[in-house]
């Protein structure tokens, strides 16, 4: 146990009568000949450079070290790692690439994204459309200098896409002075599965020694299948380990420096998924008691992405000021193909299959449904911060214009033989093309003012004009009926974003702060939908907002051995986007109740000895209506108590992560690293409206998520610059069933994901500077 020391002050009172926190530190510097201490990380999130622990905001911030140490890959990696990060993968589809994220207990399936996802200085989040749902994008962690969680809104640096936080992945930018690389080999055997393999590299340097330099990198992961595919008409084997999928990203940048101090740095990242089956399995075609997972599609549900981002900054010294330009391109291509035979099947009222009515009777009862995203994004920036750290005020300005353009589309397609019953064979029997532009033009600014050398105020405040124009093109088929051909909707919104902070710091170690913050994400309009679905009319949805207190607080403890970060939090969101799902099988979107989240943050790291160090993360946030909203027939689309949104994309309260790691030090220089790891996600026991009979949105096979154990094990043997390592994912081989979704609210086919079963692993990095 630790103990409070008379000289510490006001701190042990708020590290541990509060016993929150929010802030994760990196791996500790043992390069001093001092007693080894957790090292402190530089971070950007408020456009100038600042130690972590002085920034009176929850952030999380893992490094180059502990990203590698961690093994973390993916944005599903880096949410079990960080409290209050949420992150899963959609409970119909389960697409790597149909994915969304949420900050303390706020998530989102249609809309804008309430987390702005940033590649440096490049905004990559676009909008969820309901056709399809394809997901937000997320850069592959490789070759990164640190991850940034920002919580809560981040509206007044960040703009209206970054409602409940940010995620800011920083790359590695080439030095003028100094040549440094990285290289990764590992390869990985899943029971039951195949193996997966993975590699890359990146080295960077000066061209002409402190004028002009270079950084490139390389990384592709092919990660093997777990779950077969099988012909639900005989049960017959199409494939084994069906659902794998290839990765790939290769990023390229430049450092020229000009007039003096002047640098600009171009860059260009290019990333690609492909994924041959999704990781969904029916329950009735597996057993998950034995290991054993089937898909039961006639089609397998395929997936590819193509990500390009070319970028260009500046920076140049003022004598007041540094300014810093920045613009950037994000083009994305997705495009999946699902089989909705048992949607159909369903819609018909049953295709001859004794099981029930969503089944098929014959492959040819096969409904193929084309879904893809194409967007194009211009981003430019320029802003001031100014440079003399010890005025009264610091401050950072600055201008910003965004130009969006995103075309969303789905063609659905019913096999031959059902094509007598819906339609010729070949034409579509459902077709819409949807065209979204967006604008945004906003003048920023926020400044601290130093009223002693303890206490500072922070304010700051974003004027946005947000403008919005959708357009669809309807097709004439049997799910398009009564929806008119085209459909053309615009909105208009001025946002206004501000924030307000106040912090003392009681020493070098003790930071106390408090801050009122507004984050918003603006509107849309909505397709027409057929006359099926039972639905007069679904007219365009308002922007939604929040208002989010916070309360905080960042320690050091037994010189730099402990640290302790907190955060406490009350957040009300107003006039939610939220998808409503009708029984036709389509969705809308629009402006339900209004909900509350409360909870806490904690990230806690102790170098219990020399050679152990300890890390807790803990996050907490119960998200719920506070009042009702229903359709204008009566229908509940939410319930005061209920937890926000449908039940597939609910959060689980807790998130727990727990890790060790004990370094054994060897007599030739050399040491042997030992992290054992556990997870936890809680249960989440607050009902939800697909519970409920009477709402549009009743689907009474959907249940809730289990709590979920994951216990993950790694050794490494470093040798100077080499780390050969191995490691154990998922030891217990824990196979939970998450995710379900039930087809249509009249069948009995339910999907499920689950963990990757017991994956064994064998790694080598080298790094040199």
């Amino acid at each position: 146990m630790f103990h409070c020391v008379r000289s510490a002050g006001p701190r042990c009172a708020l590290a541990f009568i509060i016993g929150i926190s929010s802030v994760t530190v990196a791996h500790a510097d043992t390069t001093a000949a001092s007693e080894p201490t957790l090292e402190e990380v530089v971070v950007t999130a408020t456009r100038r450079e600042e130690s972590v622990e002085k920034v009176p905001i929850s952030i999380q911030a893992l490094d180059q070290h502990e990203l590698s140490q961690y093994g973390i890959k993916s944005i599903s990696d880096l949410a079990a790692m960080v409290p209050g990060l949420q992150f899963q993968a959609n409970g119909y589809s389960l697409y790597s690439n149909d994915t969304t994220v949420a900050i303390r207990g706020f998530n989102t399936i249609v809309g804008a994204s309430t987390v702005g996802i940033y590649l440096d200085d490049a905004p990559l989040q676009g909008r969820m459309s309901p056709l399809g749902n394809v997901g937000f994008i997320f850069p592959l962690v490789f070759d990164l200098d640190r991850v940034e969680v920002l919580r809560g809104p981040q509206g007044t640096l960040f703009g209206a896409s970054s409602e409940s936080g940010a995620i800011r992945f920083i790359t590695n930018q080439p030095s003028l002075t100094q040549f440094s690389g990285f290289s990764h080999a590992e390869y990985a055997s899943t029971q039951d599965g195949a193996p997966t393999y993975e590699a890359g590299a990146a080295y960077g340097g000066p061209i002409i020694n402190d004028q002009l330099g270079f950084r490139v990198s390389a990384y592709a992961q092919e990660d093997g299948g777990y779950i077969n595919r099988i012909n639900p008409v005989d049960d017959a084997l199409i494939s084994t380990d069906s659902n794998s999928d290839r990765k790939a990203v290769v990023r390229g940048a430049l450092a020229l420096k000009v007039a003096g101090d002047v640098l600009i740095t171009p860059s260009m990242t290019y990333q690609t998924t492909d994924v041959n089956n999704n990781a969904a399995f029916y329950d009735q075609y597996s057993n998950p008691s034995q290991g054993y997972f089937a898909s039961g599609k006639l089609i397998p549900d395929m997936s590819s992405e193509h990500l390009f981002v070319p970028s260009v900054k500046v920076e140049a010294p003022l004598s007041f000021a540094n300014l810093t330009a920045d613009a950037s391109y994000v083009s994305r291509d997705f495009n999946e193909t699902q089989d909705l035979s048992t949607l159909n099947c369903a819609a018909l009222g049953g295709c001859g299959n004794p099981l029930g009515i969503a089944y098929p009777s014959t492959t040819a009862d096969a409904s193929p449904s084309n879904t893809g995203q194409k967007l194009d994004t211009f981003t430019g920036e320029i802003r001031l911060a100014s440079n003399q750290a010890d005025a009264f005020a610091t401050w950072v300005a600055g201008l910003y214009a965004d130009h969006r353009r995103q075309r969303d589309y789905q063609t659905v397609i019913a096999g031959p033989a059902l094509s007598p019953l819906i339609g010729p064979t070949g034409n579509p029997i459902f077709y819409v093309n949807q065209f979204v532009w967006d604008d945004q033009y906003a003048v920023f600014g926020q400044t601290d003012l130093h009223l002693t050398h303890q206490l500072t105020v922070t304010l700051g405040a974003r004027e946005e004009i947000a403008r919005s124009n959708q357009l669809n093109f309807n097709g004439q088929g049997l799910f398009n009926s009564g929806v008119p051909a085209s459909a053309e909707s615009s909105l208009r919104e001025t946002p206004f974003l501000p924030r307000a902070a106040v912090s003392y710091q009681f020493t070098a170690d003790d930071l106390l702060y408090a801050s009122a913050s507004k984050g918003l994400r603006v509107g849309g309009g909505n397709n027409g939908l057929p006359t099926i679905c039972g639905l007069a009319s679904t007219p365009t949805y308002d922007s939604d907002s929040l208002w989010s207190y916070e309360l905080g607080t960042k320690d050091r403890f037994f010189d730099g051995r402990v640290q302790i970060n907190a955060s406490a939090f009350h957040i009300r969101w107003s006039n939610i986007q939220s998808s409503v799902l009708l029984a036709c099988g389509l969705s809308y979107t629009a402006n339900l109740a209004t909900a509350d989240s409360d909870g806490f943050d904690l990230a806690l790291q102790a170098l219990m000895t020399d050679q152990l160090r300890f890390d807790l993360n803990v996050g907490y946030a119960d998200a719920r209506y506070v009042n009702s909203s229903f359709t204008s027939n009566g229908l509940p689309l939410a319930l005061k108590g209920d937890a926000v949104q449908a039940l597939n994309f609910v959060n689980p309260p807790w998130d727990v992560s727990t890790d060790f790691n004990y370094s054994i030090p060897l007599p030739n220089g050399d040491s042997v690293q030992v992290r054992p790891q556990f997870i936890y996600h809680s249960h989440n026991n607050r009902p939800v409206i697909t519970d409920d009979p009477a709402s549009p949105s009743y689907a009474p096979l959907d249940v809730p998520d289990p709590a979920t154990h994951l216990t993950n094990l790694r050794a490494d043997y470093v040798a100077g610059a080499l780390d050969w390592g191995m490691y154990v994912n998922n030891m217990f081989n824990s196979h939970p069933l998450l995710g379900a979704y039930q087809d249509t609210p009249t069948s009995n086919l339910v999907t499920h994901s689950t963990f990757r079963p017991r994956t064994l692993g064998v790694l080598i990095n080298y790094s040199f500077k």
